[in-house]
């Protein structure tokens, strides 16, 4: 692996897991945005390096965490996986020793493929990839919804480095027919599940809820795959969290209600989608917030929209 960091080691630790086809540099408008407050690191998977042989999910982990320890890192604030980054991620967090605070899987590949399909699917993927190096970018509208100039170089610099032994050994232990890595109750408490409801991988949104009962599940509404990434690290919404965070210690201190951990031990749910709105004459982006209550047994008991905007302020705050 290759590794790549932004901030003061001193900081808190943000850990980014990126998707197929890139280098890890791809996360690098989010860590530039973040370098301020957090220590971001940035790995690029074997599969991507060049001279490198890939070994397996166990090996990343390995290297993942040698390269921590090798920083003075004892622990995550944060672990952000992109795309089918998410099924390393997900193996990282049910095995490492390491405290993790909290987990954002932006348009999770959480694919359960068999072994046969993935064998036939991984000389279409290397031919995919290595296009996108041979053409310098010229096929990306043929892989993906967009095609902006922008994201190219980290494309072609995987597409330059990728090897078909790297590509067909990570199909062999990647994307596997078998229930998802387990995560113990609190982590999951503390995993964000993120989908935009126009892309592909929305699909598996369900099947990670069954397996992630106490995660958190938001959606993006239009938006396509790892949409919300590609915006830029001007227009990530960092206060989605904010509100969330709000409207939970709302809900607490009214005394009204108990909140539980278990869906299953709930009365009610409130599930939380988020929204780009384009409004004229205002200036920035402006987000709306559904809130939408159902009762056991899956009924609307009633539903609450916020819209919130970034406030030009230094900080670029959102309210």
């Amino acid at each position: 692996m290759q590794f790549e960091t932004f901030g003061s080691k001193d900081a808190p630790a943000v850990l980014f897991f990126h998707a197929m086809g890139v280098t890890g540099a791809s996360s690098e408008p989010v860590a530039r945005y973040l370098q301020e407050k957090y220590f971001c690191i940035l790995p690029t998977s074997t599969v991507y390096c060049e001279g490198q042989k890939y070994a397996g999910k166990a090996d990343e982990i390995r290297q993942v965490e040698m390269f921590l320890t090798s920083q003075g890192v004892t622990r995550l604030a944060l672990v952000v996986a992109s795309s089918i980054g998410a099924d390393l991620a997900a193996a990282f967090l049910s095995q490492t020793k390491i405290p993790v605070d909290h987990a954002f899987f932006d348009g999770g590949q959480f694919a359960q493929i068999s072994h046969g399909t993935r064998r036939v699917m991984a000389p279409f993927l290397y031919l995919a990839i290595k296009s996108l190096y041979w053409s310098k970018g010229g096929t990306l509208k043929k892989i993906m919804w967009c095609d902006d100039d922008a994201i190219k170089p980290y494309f072609i610099a995987a597409g330059k480095a990728l090897t078909y032994g790297n590509m067909r050994c990570q199909m062999a232990d990647s994307l596997e027919d078998r229930p998802f890595p387990p995560l113990t109750r609190k982590m999951q408490e503390h995993c964000f599940f993120e989908f935009g409801s126009g892309e592909e991988h929305f699909k598996y949104r369900e099947a990670v809820r069954k397996a992630y009962p106490d995660g958190h599940f938001p959606v993006f509404e239009d938006h396509n795959h790892m949409q919300i990434k590609k915006a830029g690290a001007a227009h990530i919404p960092d206060g989605f969290y904010h509100s969330r965070q709000v409207t939970r210690e709302i809900i607490e201190g009214s005394k009204a209600f108990t909140l539980v951990n278990v869906r299953e031990d709930a009365d009610y749910w409130l599930d939380i989608t988020v929204s780009r709105l384009n409004v004229k004459d205002v200036p920035g982006d402006v987000l709306q917030y559904k809130m939408v209550l159902s009762d056991k047994g899956g009924n609307e008991v009633g539903s609450w929209m916020e819209s919130i905007r970034q406030v030009q302020n230094d900080d670029r705050s959102w309210w």
